[in-house]
């Protein structure tokens, strides 16, 4: 193990960045104190990582709201970035709700605290299909222990972060190849984000897994990884299997899937339809590098 502990305004020695060098994988272990202002913050966070393993730039995957940090990485730093994974992951503001009682399920951290909490979280999200079948899952449910839980102020901080955030107004700027990912039964984020995610991203395609939701990346089963891996693995994206297989979101497609989407009871459902409205996505335009 490596500690690397960044003294300056924004870290401090009580706060480290531990990397774990297993093979070529690292596990990043990040505890921050200093208030989150915004998710431009974790991103700077992310480029001091690749600083401190010493990586020029770096393939990302993003997952849930990890997928909003990626996105942000990716305008910030663009020459850090050579592709993207977006796995259930939004826009943000603009985004399609999903079940009320889903995101009030994971609106605190009660789950990382307790397991009686953990699996009244996992019954009020209700699983996907494939989900509730899946013997991953229900080991990871059965082994479920703290591990690195977040603080009631830290899981505030990040969802406060989150909740000013809107990448509809540049995401047709960041030119990355991008597989989006979704599962058809996801009830925290509904596939309809994928298909916004990969309709304004001028160089996306989205790939929809069926009968899986949230948490299809926890089961190998899902193939979800293993498209991930491939598309990372190929030396040209356009030649991965993971990337040919996707599908390009044409505006319509995409409106229609918005107007398909499950009914929300989240208040902010109107809103972020008008924040589509005020950033439509321009329908002549032609799916660059495609």
């Amino acid at each position: 193990m490596r500690v690397l502990t960044t003294e300056g305004p924004k870290y401090s020695a009580a706060s480290p960045i531990r990397v774990v060098d297993s093979a070529r994988t690292y596990w990043v272990v990040l505890d921050i104190e200093a208030t989150v202002e915004s998710l431009s913050y974790i991103a700077d966070v992310a480029l001091e990582v690749l600083d401190a393993l010493g990586h020029e730039s770096a393939d990302v995957l993003g997952y849930s709201l990890g997928g909003a940090v990626a996105q942000q990485l990716a305008r910030q730093a663009p020459e850090r970035v050579r592709r993207l994974a977006l796995v259930s992951a939004t826009c943000g503001a603009g985004a399609v709700p999903g079940s009320m009682l889903a995101l009030m399920a994971v609106m605190t951290p009660a789950r990382h605290h307790s397991k009686v909490a953990y699996r009244a979280t996992m019954k009020l999200v209700n699983l996907a299909p494939k989900e509730k079948n899946s013997i991953a899952l229900k080991e990871l449910m059965a082994d479920w222990h703290h591990g690195a839980a977040p603080t009631m102020r830290g899981y505030t901080l990040q969802m406060m972060a989150m909740s000013r955030f809107n990448s509809l107004p540049w995401l047709p700027t960041v030119a990355h190849p991008t597989l989006v990912l979704s599962g058809s039964g996801d009830r925290i984020i509904p596939m309809a984000n994928g298909a916004i995610l990969a309709g304004y991203l001028p160089n996306a395609r989205l790939r929809i897994f069926e009968g899986w939701g949230h948490y299809m990346l926890h089961d190998d089963a899902s193939g979800a990884g293993n498209a991930i891996a491939e598309f990372f693995g190929a030396d040209h994206h356009d030649e991965s299997s993971a990337w040919t297989g996707a599908q390009v979101v044409t505006p319509e497609q995409m409106a229609g899937m918005v107007r398909s989407a499950p009914w929300s009871a989240y208040p902010y459902q109107y809103t972020n339809a008008l924040v589509r409205w005020r950033y439509p996505l321009e329908k002549e335009r032609g799916g660059h590098g495609r």
